[in-house]
């Protein structure tokens, strides 16, 4: 029995060393400004594409990427301009046609967001993005362009009431009267219209105020693993081993305590979520891995919920690999 015991305990006592040696200890954290809040805009992929472009173009902290000026690349984008442009990116021949089609894609995509407020214009993904952003003509950085949610919609909004003004739009007093309706079915038929012009000089005035930008020395380019077609946390491990970051989509809605639950019980498309891992360190406890993941809802850990907040610190926060790989439907890094 005595033999018996000293076995399993010397086999226990391997397993943990061996599970302890392949979680080494990495935390990338110096590589990223601080962590910025996204708060209603639905635009977390931008927020992490930048902050995989800023690592990877080696940003110095406290600044970084402006994630405003990676969403207004994508949502703006023309791809007849763009496709000019495509040439000049020093794409390796065999991407070129791939790019192009990817570029097209993402064009038709945005069709659906004409009409749209341009902070409506929501959802994206992080590869789409990180294509887009070679075509920005250089980096725009953070100072530059502030992404924090109060400052992206100052800036449409101040945008919107200008153009409102320029074109003499009335907004109706709605007190009675034919002619007051009458304005006001005018501002709803015309208010399409001043979205598209809207975000046709949100874009001009974003390029005014990342000048200069900083030329890019190649085009940017990303891959992506699904978890249906890979080993998505053996990637994440795998970059973490380089010492690169890599972002995430997942399911956010459990990390979160009940009463801020973000979901749509019958679809749950609010549970959409992007985010980059930048850590990982053994966990004495569980005998597994824990990753460091940086998100974009400001620095305040209280809407998670216990375990979680318990363990997250201006807006980084520990996740266990067990949580991480049921929570993770695919990864994206950038190619270096």
């Amino acid at each position: 029995m005595v033999k018996y015991l000293l076995s399993s305990f010397l086999i226990f006592s391997v397993q943990n060393s061996l599970a302890e040696q392949s979680c080494e200890y990495r935390n990338l954290e110096n590589q990223f400004g601080p962590v910025r809040n996204q708060g209603e805009v639905g635009w977390c992929y931008a927020f992490a594409g930048a902050d995989l472009i800023g690592a990877a173009l080696g940003v110095k902290p406290p600044d970084t990427v402006s994630a405003f000026d990676v969403a207004v690349g994508y949502y703006s984008l023309d791809f007849d301009k763009a496709k000019k442009n495509i040439g000049n990116l020093g794409l390796p021949t065999e991407a070129v046609v791939p790019f192009t089609r990817a570029i097209e894609r993402i064009a038709k995509t945005n069709e659906v967001f004409k009409g749209l407020p341009f902070e409506k214009r929501e959802g994206g993904y992080f590869a789409q993005a990180i294509g887009t952003y070679s075509l920005r003509g250089g980096v725009c950085l953070e100072s530059k362009f502030p992404s924090e949610e109060s400052g992206i919609s100052d800036f449409i909004s101040k945008k919107i009431k200008s153009i409102e003004s320029d074109h003499n739009f009335v907004r109706p007093s709605c007190t009675g009267g034919t002619g007051q309706y009458s304005a006001k079915a005018q501002i709803e038929s015309l208010r399409n219209n001043v979205y598209e012009i809207a975000a046709k000089l949100i874009d001009q005035d974003a390029n005014k105020k990342c000048e200069p930008r900083t030329p890019l020395s190649g085009p940017i380019l990303s891959r992506s693993l699904s978890k249906e077609n890979g080993d998505v946390v053996a990637k994440i491990n795998e970059k973490l081993d380089q010492k690169s970051p890599i972002g995430i989509s997942y399911d956010p809605c459990g990390l979160v305590e009940a009463k801020d639950k973000i979901e749509n019980e019958e679809t749950r498309e609010e549970c959409n979520h992007a985010s980059v891992v930048i850590g990982r360190q053994f966990n004495k406890k569980t005998n597994s891995c824990d990753y460091l993941v940086r998100n974009s809802w400001g620095t305040d850990c209280s809407g998670y919920r216990k375990d979680i907040r318990e363990n997250c610190k201006q807006g980084n926060f520990w996740v266990s690999e067990s949580e991480l790989n049921e929570i993770v439907d695919g990864v994206t890094w950038i190619q270096k």
